[in-house]
């Protein structure tokens, strides 16, 4: 949930940022366009998202840690982790 603290509307622009394990052991972003949107004041708005992680021809999947970032207006609110395994 998303939900307004500031005294007028506010433009918002939501990225999710996912940090897949590369062959090397590094971690490569990539951004996705989630959400764009205007939240008034004392407002909520839920949001959700699925992203699959499936083997696609331009991105191979490697067992590990990856990261998910939550993008708000170009400033990283929150970061969690999780392990693909095989």
């Amino acid at each position: 949930e998303v939900v307004s603290t500031a005294d007028k509307p506010q433009k918002l622009m939501i990225d999710l940022v996912v940090g897949y394990r590369k062959a090397n052991g590094s971690i490569g972003p990539k951004v996705f366009k989630f959400k764009d949107f205007e939240l008034d004041t004392a407002a909520t708005e839920t949001c959700s998202k699925k992203l699959g992680l499936v083997v696609r021809s331009t991105r191979k999947l490697y067992a590990g840690a990856h990261t998910v970032t939550v993008r708000v207006n170009g400033t990283d609110l929150a970061t969690a982790s999780f392990d693909l395994t095989d």
